[in-house]
């Protein structure tokens, strides 16, 4: 059954969570580069049951453009009843594939967010597919708080960031995130170069953002860890 959410604190911005199943060593994946999916099989059907809940219960899920390149998701709601959300891609660099599934299956309404300097073939293009373009931010990469913001003016009251590492990091430390979902896998990688829950872009520099955890769930075989930006 679809949840009800707060609202933000800040009512020009969506309330926003993150939910991220990860491995014991702090892994989304058993590789860079290699699609999410390669955990489907130590992911329990509650836990992907807990994930689509989630999803049904908000107004829009935000991934990054390599996650729909890698994993060339749906991001609908399947495992459980419920409405799907409006789909919002960041792709800064046109990098997203225009035959990925989310241009063209009709199962929800898609916004793709891109910076100052997108090719303008591409946004005409994406646009002649249907989907909502959205400039956020100058530059080569989109400005994360610029597009919630603009996201709100949508009507979007409630989003959902699925990663990936990137986007993670970029909301967490601008201080968007209400709240975060994080779903312990039973299971260890081992590999360093896999991509961790939350990666600093190539030549940033940033603090370490503190967290709070509130509370632990028990969900199959794993645990969810409820967490919030630290005061």
């Amino acid at each position: 059954m679809p949840r009800t959410l707060p609202v933000s604190p800040d009512s020009d911005r969506p309330y926003v969570v993150i939910m991220s199943a990860v491995t014991l060593d702090g892994k989304l994946t058993v590789g860079r580069g290699v699609t999410s999916g390669s955990l489907g099989a130590f992911v329990t059907p509650e836990v992907v049951e807990f994930l689509h809940d989630m999803r049904a219960s908000v107004d829009a899920v935000m991934v990054g453009g390599n996650t729909i390149v890698i994993d060339n998701p749906s991001l609908t709601v399947r495992a459980v009843d419920g409405r799907n959300p409006v789909r919002v891609i960041v792709d800064p660099e046109g990098a997203v594939p225009l035959d990925a599934k989310v241009f063209h299956d009709r199962q929800a309404p898609t916004i793709v967010a891109v910076a100052s300097e997108s090719v303008d073939e591409r946004t005409e293009a994406l646009r002649d597919l249907g989907v909502k373009v959205v400039g956020a931010g100058d530059g080569k990469f989109v400005n994360v708080e610029v597009l919630v913001r603009a996201l709100a003016r949508e009507g979007i009251r409630s989003l959902l960031i699925e990663g990936g590492a990137t986007l993670n990091w970029m909301t967490i430390s601008s201080g968007l995130v209400d709240e975060l979902q994080i779903i312990k896998l039973p299971l260890v990688i081992g590999d360093r170069d896999a991509p961790g829950f939350a990666e600093i872009p190539g030549g940033a520099e940033a603090e370490p953002s503190k967290l709070e955890c509130t509370r632990t769930e028990r969900l199959g075989n794993c645990w969810v860890l409820y967490c919030r930006t630290a005061e």
